[in-house]
This record gives C-alpha cells, sequence and structure tokens, in this order.
C-alpha cells in the first residue's frame, strides 16, 4: 500500500514537473535605423497561441511553461521577422521599416468592420475614462526626459560647408561619438496628482531633477505634451504652437478618418483589434494618425500610437498605455513621446525629446473633499529640488543607466560654467519684456515707442529682479521725445507681502503722457505698446498712486488703488462742465478704485516665483469701478464709473475656434473728455498692424461715449476650409460692433466728439498664413492680411475709405 502511495506521488510529480517550470524570456525591440524602442509589437512564441505585445519602451518579458526556441514579430510599417531564441534568455531585436503607406479603404457591399469597433469605443469612452467615469482618483507618477542628437547621415554627408565636406562629416562624427557618452540635457520628476470630478485638479511636484541646473523652478510633467487621456473629441499637442486635432475615437471621425483592422490579438478571453487609422483623403482638418490597440473588455484603448497627419518642420509621436485596475477601470500607466526636430539646432544635425512618465499607487475612488484643492493646478514642494538620491532610488521606476548618471556629470558640470540657472531666469523676464543683468532688469518697452505728441521717443528703464530682493522690487525709468523735445520719468517700488495670495503693495509716481479715454480693464484691447504708435489725444501730467493688489476667492484677482493726477491736454479741449480747473487748461484728479478678473477654475501653475495662468475653460470677467472725490488731495470732479466685459472661446469640433469679447461702460456725473470711454479705433495708413479687440476702420478718437457696449466675434477655421500640401492658410471671420451715448456734448469745446449711438459696424476677413519664414527650423512666422469694411449709419461715401487693410502675424509649426 505505502510503495503505491509513493509511486503515485512519483506519478503526480513528473506530470506537473512541466507546469511548475517557467521558462522566461524577456528583451526589447527596437526601430533598425533610429534605434528608438517599438511600443506594443506583436509577439508570437514557437509559432504557437503564446505570446504578448511589447510594452510602451518596446521591452517584453514572457515566463512559460515551455522551452522557448522562436519569437515572431509583426508590426504594422515593419517587415515580419522570426528570431531564434537559441537559448538566450535577454534578446535585442530589431525591425526593418518598409515603405508602408495607410491607404484608403475601397469600400465593397456592407459597412467596414472597424466601423463597428469605432462606435463600440465611441459608446463607451465615458465609462472608459477615468475624468469621466470616477469621482475620484489618486496617483503617482515618475517622468523622465531626455534631449538628443538626432543624426541622419545621408543629410550630413551630402551637406557642403565652405566646399568642405570633410568638416561637415567631422562634426557629425564628433557629436556621433558625444551622443554615444551621455544625452544632451535630461529632466526627471516626481509627482503626485490627486482629482475630483468635474474638474478638480492638484498636482503636487514632489521632486524634480534638470541636468545643468542648481535650482530648477520647474518639472517635467506627463501632461507637458499630451493628454492625460485619449478620449476627448479633440487631442491637444502642448509644443511650440498649441492644436487641436480631432479624435480618432471621437464624436464625428467616422466619415473623416480611414480606419483598417491590421490584425486581432488574443489576451485570454478578451480579444485585442490592432487599427489603424488616417484622414481621409480630400478632407480637410486638423488629423492625426497611428494605431489603436482596442480591447473588447468593455471595448476600452489599450495601447495607442498617435501623432499629426501633416508635414511640418518637426515630428511628434505620442503613445499612451492602459491597464485595468482593480477589475474595474481602465487607467493609464504609461505615457511616451517622441519630438524629432530633425533641423534643429543645425541643417546639419537636429535632436529628439524622448518623454517617458511612469504612473504608480493609483488609487480608485479615495476619499476626497473640496477643500483638499487649491486654486493653482501644479504646485512646487519647498523640497523639490533638493533631493537626495536615496530619495530618487526609491521612486525611479527604473535604475539610471551609466550614460544616464555620465549625463548629470557632464551637462551640470556645464551648467555651473555656463550658468544655465542664468538663462532660464533670462527667458522667463524676456517673456515679461524684460532683460536681466545681474541683480537688476533692463524694461524693454521702455526703450523705444513712437506716437504723434513725441514724435520718436527714447529712453530706458531698470528695475530689481529677484536676485536681489524676493520680497521687494524697486525701478524707474526716464524717456526724452524727439519731437515734443521734453523729457519723461517715473519710478516705483512693489512689496510682495505674500506669495501664495499674490498680496502686492505699490507705490508708484510718474511724470509723463496717457492716452484719453483708455479702458481701466487689464488685458483688454490689446497691447498698450502698439495702440500707443497710432494714438493721438494724450494728457501731459503728474500721476501719484498707492495700490494693493491681492487673490481671493480661490479664483479672482483684485486691485484696490487711490491716485492724483493733474493733467493737461496735448490737444485743443476747454471744459465748461461742473468741477474746476486751473489755470492753464490743468485738470486734478483723486480717484479711489477697485479692478478684479475672476477666471473660474483657471489652470494656474506656480513656477518662475510667480503664479502663471494656462487659461480656462469658463468665461473670464472682468470689472473696473473708480470713484471721484472731491475735496481730498486736490481732487476736483465727484463721478462714478464702471465697466465690465466677459470674454470666452469656444472650439467647435470640425468647424474652428470662435472667440467673444462682449464689454460695457457708464459713467454717472460729468466729466471732461480724458475721463470718457474712448472707442478703440486703430485705423492708421502708416501702422496697418492687426491689434486684437478693436475697431480696425475706426480712426483714433472718432468716437467717445459716457456709456456704451461693444461686442468683438471672431470665428478661425483654422485650414478647415484650404489646405494643399504645405500651403494651409488660416481663414478668419471677424465682426464688431458698437453702441454708446455721451451727455452734455456741449460740455467738451474745441474738441470733437461725437457718440455711436446709431451703432458702428464692421466686418472683416483675415487670411493668415500666406507667407511663411522659418524661425531656427522650429516654427514659421506667418505674414497674413486682413480686409475690413465700416458698413451701416456711419460708413463714408466713397466706399474706399470704408476698407481697412491689414498685417497680421502668426507663429506656428506647419
Amino acid at each position: 500500500m505505502i510503495s503505491r502511495r509513493i509511486l503515485l506521488f512519483i506519478l503526480l510529480i513528473s506530470a506537473t514537473l512541466p507546469l511548475l517550470a517557467q521558462f522566461r524570456v524577456q528583451g526589447r525591440v527596437i526601430d533598425s535605423v533610429t534605434l528608438s524602442p517599438l511600443a506594443f509589437v506583436n509577439i508570437i512564441v514557437n509559432d504557437s497561441q503564446y505570446g504578448g505585445l511589447t510594452d510602451i519602451d518596446g521591452e517584453f518579458s514572457f515566463s512559460l511553461p515551455f522551452q522557448v526556441h522562436s519569437l515572431t514579430l509583426s508590426y504594422v510599417g515593419y517587415k515580419q521577422k522570426t528570431v531564434q531564441v537559441a537559448g538566450k534568455s535577454d534578446l535585442k531585436i530589431d525591425l526593418l521599416r518598409v515603405n508602408y503607406e495607410l491607404s484608403e479603404v475601397v469600400v465593397v457591399p456592407g459597412e467596414n468592420p472597424a466601423h463597428r469597433i469605432i462606435r463600440r469605443v465611441i459608446e463607451n469612452r465615458e465609462a472608459n475614462n477615468p475624468e469621466k467615469n470616477l469621482h475620484t482618483f489618486r496617483y503617482k507618477s515618475y517622468n523622465k526626459t531626455t534631449a538628443e542628437w538626432y543624426f541622419d547621415e545621408s543629410r550630413i554627408t551630402k551637406y557642403q560647408d565652405n566646399g568642405d565636406s570633410a568638416k561637415a562629416d567631422s562634426l557629425y562624427i564628433n557629436l556621433l561619438k558625444q551622443s554615444e557618452e551621455h544625452s544632451i540635457l535630461m529632466m526627471e520628476s516626481c509627482t503626485e496628482r490627486i482629482y475630483m470630478t468635474p474638474a478638480h485638479s492638484l498636482e503636487t511636484v514632489l521632486a524634480t531633477r534638470i541636468s545643468g541646473f542648481m535650482d530648477p523652478a520647474f518639472a517635467s510633467l506627463a501632461t507637458d505634451i499630451q493628454p492625460f487621456t485619449f478620449y476627448d473629441d479633440l487631442i491637444t499637442l502642448n509644443l511650440t504652437d498649441v492644436k487641436d486635432y480631432l479624435n480618432p475615437v471621437g464624436n464625428g471621425s467616422i466619415g473623416r478618418y480611414s480606419y483598417i483592422i491590421e490584425d486581432t490579438l488574443y489576451h485570454g478571453t478578451d480579444s485585442i483589434y490592432v487599427i489603424s487609422y488616417h484622414p481621409l483623403r480630400g478632407k480637410t482638418f486638423n488629423g492625426l494618425k497611428g494605431l489603436l490597440y482596442i480591447n473588447t473588455n468593455g471595448y476600452a484603448l489599450q495601447n495607442v500610437i498617435a501623432e499629426p497627419a501633416d508635414e511640418g518642420l518637426w515630428t511628434i509621436k505620442i503613445q499612451q498605455e492602459y491597464e485595468l485596475i482593480d477589475g474595474k477601470q481602465w487607467f493609464p500607466v504609461k505615457l511616451n513621446y517622441d519630438w524629432i526636430l530633425p533641423k534643429y539646432p543645425s541643417p546639419k544635425v537636429g535632436m529628439v525629446m524622448h518623454g517617458r512618465s511612469y504612473f504608480s499607487n493609483i488609487e480608485l475612488n479615495p476619499l476626497l473633499s473640496g477643500k483638499d484643492f487649491i486654486p493653482e493646478k501644479i504646485v512646487m514642494d519647498k523640497n523639490a529640488a533638493t533631493r537626495d538620491e536615496i530619495y530618487w532610488n526609491q521612486r525611479r521606476a527604473d535604475t539610471l543607466s551609466v550614460r544616464e548618471r555620465k549625463t548629470y556629470v557632464v551637462v551640470d558640470s556645464m551648467g555651473k560654467k555656463m550658468n544655465f540657472d542664468y538663462l532660464v531666469r533670462l527667458s522667463s523676464e524676456i517673456l515679461e519684456g524684460n532683460l536681466p543683468v545681474g541683480p537688476v532688469s533692463i524694461i524693454a518697452d521702455r526703450l523705444y515707442s513712437s506716437n504723434a505728441i513725441e514724435g520718436n521717443r527714447l529712453g530706458f528703464g531698470l528695475m530689481t529682479n529677484n536676485k536681489m530682493a524676493k520680497w521687494v522690487s524697486v525701478g524707474g525709468y526716464f524717456g526724452y521725445g524727439t519731437k515734443d523735445r521734453r523729457w519723461k520719468y517715473g519710478g516705483n517700488a512693489v512689496f510682495t507681502l505674500s506669495h501664495n495670495q499674490e498680496i502686492k503693495l505699490k507705490f508708484a509716481y510718474a511724470n509723463d503722457l496717457w492716452a484719453a479715454g483708455q479702458s481701466r480693464l487689464p488685458g483688454i484691447g490689446g497691447s498698450a505698446y502698439w495702440t500707443g504708435y497710432i494714438n493721438t489725444r494724450l494728457d501731459r501730467g503728474e500721476q501719484k498712486s498707492a495700490s494693493v493688489s491681492f487673490r481671493c476667492f480661490r479664483y479672482g484677482e483684485f486691485n484696490v488703488s487711490l491716485s492724483q493726477q493733474r493733467l493737461h491736454p496735448e490737444y485743443n479741449f476747454t471744459w465748461s462742465g461742473s468741477g474746476d480747473t486751473l489755470n492753464g487748461n490743468i485738470f486734478d484728479f483723486t480717484e479711489a478704485r477697485i479692478g478684479a478678473k475672476y477666471s473660474f477654475r483657471d489652470n494656474l501653475v506656480d513656477a518662475f516665483d510667480k503664479k502663471v495662468s494656462l487659461g480656462s475653460m469658463y468665461p473670464v470677467l472682468y470689472f473696473s469701478y473708480s470713484r471721484g472725490i472731491t475735496g481730498i488731495l486736490k481732487g476736483k470732479f465727484r463721478y462714478d464709473k464702471f465697466e465690465m466685459a466677459l470674454e470666452k472661446r469656444i472650439r467647435i469640433r470640425n468647424v474652428g475656434l470662435m472667440s467673444f469679447l462682449v464689454e460695457g461702460g457708464y459713467i454717472m456725473g460729468d466729466v471732461p473728455y480724458m475721463k470718457l470711454f474712448a472707442a478703440r479705433g486703430t485705423y492708421d495708413r502708416d501702422f496697418p498692424a492687426l491689434i486684437k479687440n478693436s475697431f480696425q476702420t475706426m480712426r483714433p478718437g472718432e468716437f467717445t461715449s459716457s456709456r456704451y457696449a461693444s461686442l468683438f466675434v471672431s470665428h478661425n477655421f483654422g485650414s478647415l476650409l484650404f489646405k494643399v500640401k504645405k500651403f494651409n492658410p488660416e481663414i478668419s471671420l471677424v465682426q464688431g460692433v458698437l453702441f454708446g451715448d455721451i451727455k452734455a456734448g456741449k460740455k467738451y469745446n474745441g474738441i470733437s466728439v461725437a457718440a455711436p449711438d446709431k451703432g458702428f459696424f464692421e466686418a472683416g476677413l483675415v487670411i493668415d498664413n500666406l507667407i511663411k519664414i522659418k524661425l531656427l527650423n522650429i516654427v514659421y512666422l506667418g505674414l497674413g492680411c486682413g480686409a475690413y469694411y465700416r458698413y451701416g449709419y456711419y460708413s463714408f461715401n466713397k466706399p474706399i475709405d470704408n476698407a481697412a487693410f491689414k498685417i497680421s502675424l502668426k507663429l506656428g509649426s506647419t
């Protein structure tokens, strides 16, 4: 009996040994030319039903109950390849790209079978989108970005550098050798993000490290380039210009995209459809091309590969990988991008940016409330830039390679020598119109300007920056007009009392010129610098002011000020209304004001020691109330002045971008001309620049009101209406309307004062990108034109006088 039991036990062990034995094979699949990893390559083991896909980094790992002899790899756009394993466990396999074009589908009787699958994906989008289906979620991410040289050997060897191709080849060889040793740049970050529907989001940068920078003021994020998921109707790629692309699984995609079922894979009881897509021929829209891996479990996206269908100065390819978390929710776990700039920084050698993001510690529906969120969407932990190597090693998705570690050593040394931190500060200041020089910054727009009174104005301005002190900034300027031959000057001091609430106290003095009737709403009416070239009615005088600005009510920005002005009009005007003027036609004002901007759910980022707005999907409200005070600080005029505006941009799928700006103002009490509302007329034959949110056919100073309402509407079709290879002009239709009236017009003596009480109307057509000029082989400077026409009661008798022709400038990548 015992021997039989032993025999039975031995037989059972023998039968299960093949099941217990696990043969492991792993490796990486790359492009044979670019050496870039290939994501989601289909792999079949021993011509059996076993196999799988490479992950988003081109890596694979199989543990199987039998010996692995061969692997067969297939991938859309590449030649199929069978590799003999021959006992190897760690493989590096390259695939050869073939001349493959996603061809048009020949439609036969019956529907394209891919359309049925795509419809199922569209129907299940909200259920599979964690930002729609989950009330809350939390995750951590590790992000790594590297910059590498991009080589095209055929271009290098053919390039003639002053007749010496050997010199060009030498450059190629030196950079190739350098690229084998280290990258150009490397960035890492660790973040934690929490989310609560419908749009509460907070991402905290826990650690950030950038080669060459001692104190990085920014961090690489998973969503820097691409969206968090691939489920919105429009896919936004944030690069040198922001573009929205129609999602191949978005509403309205069927009929605009061509879909082909390239393969059907199997994973347990689920099937995975591999579907290629690209825009249908003859369709003009911003489209993508690539591959979709659709899992029949919920008809969810398991893998995505996408890139713009149109060729430009650069190429961007994004990849996304999803997993079913806790058997409940498909969730992104890896996001990759490759941004190839083939002719930057040189026509000889380009550059490629590789971004890799890995999500971990994913929690579905954790306990969160509105108190866990703040107005900022991205914040930096105070210790983010000082994390030690132990911290990084615990949070990296994988250990750094020898080459990556050397990148930090080499580039950090270069950064100290060349002061990379200054270059970042320089870029930030330049974007604000300043040029930092040590602890002070030159104010760029004080160097030169022009207007009707001063002619050419030359000047200089300085202000202290964060290098001297973060809590205070002191500055001053002067200017001299070649026409009026008079000096102007001023200065201010700004004290930052709280960075988080942006509480700032400002004291200022100026002896200068100001445009009469200028709007007090921030950011409305185009650039004050450029409109200065057109203004013809300016007031000279002094202004002293004190103000405090702060942020409250989560998304509100407020400014409260008290100012004293003494103004003298530089145009023919005298006043016969209430209030007193001094001899020499001098007007004294004491004014208290409160201004506000409210941008609901504004996308705020805490970077460069300031809060940067990335915009909001909701309307932005502007408000200003000014009170003229008598008997204090020599004020002679009593009035109440209200002004309000509402601004909104609406992206309409397959139609374009529509923008609205509605404004209105009302004055109670008698005020001199300089305190009325001057309509923004920007017609000038000598300065035909297109200035946003202004009336292009209206003459400067043509209309003035004590109460008004205006509307600016524009619709940008982009290149949806017309596109021929690289010639893709953007077409916009615009409309401007203004109504206004004025009380007691007879009090404004010596000057023509008219109000548009019958309604001013103009319409226009703008065509951008008629001519494109390359800048650094990264962007195009597009030159365009606009034609406007005024009509209605205030139109002129001669049709040509109603027309205005403007020049437009626009940056873009295609």
